[in-house]
């Protein structure tokens, strides 16, 4: 096989994915609470939505956006239904602060109130 075939057989076509309809709003109220926010939700490979920030205080918080499951209450996280991408960078990023989130709230919550010993669970 030439170098060029094994190059047409390893490109995967980008078929961008849809966001949660609740991203936009997560979106709007982490820069409401004064953070910066940068969607990565087009960058595949398991990589979480939102990379998430602060001025000031150095910290840096990557949210994975999923829709509510029920209306108005926490997504409980044997929930989650996370594609095996995604399962794979969770595991790799183990330690670091990466979070499934599924309201404007819990976003807020956790961007700004995270503990370490709830990074990586």
């Amino acid at each position: 096989m030439s170098i060029m075939a094994a190059f047409r057989v390893r490109r995967r076509r980008f078929v961008p994915r849809r966001t949660d309809e609740n991203q936009r709003a997560i979106v709007a109220a982490l820069a409401r609470a004064g953070f910066l926010v940068h969607d990565l939700s087009g960058a595949g490979g398991g990589v979480p939505d939102l990379l998430v920030g602060r001025k000031g205080d150095g910290r840096l918080v990557l949210l994975e956006v999923k829709r509510p499951f029920v209306s108005g209450q926490q997504m409980r996280r044997k929930d989650v239904k996370l594609r095996a991408s995604q399962v794979d960078f969770h595991r790799l990023w183990a330690g670091f602060p990466v979070f499934v989130v599924a309201s404007p709230e819990e976003a807020v919550a956790k961007a700004r109130d995270f503990r370490r010993d709830e990074v990586g669970s």
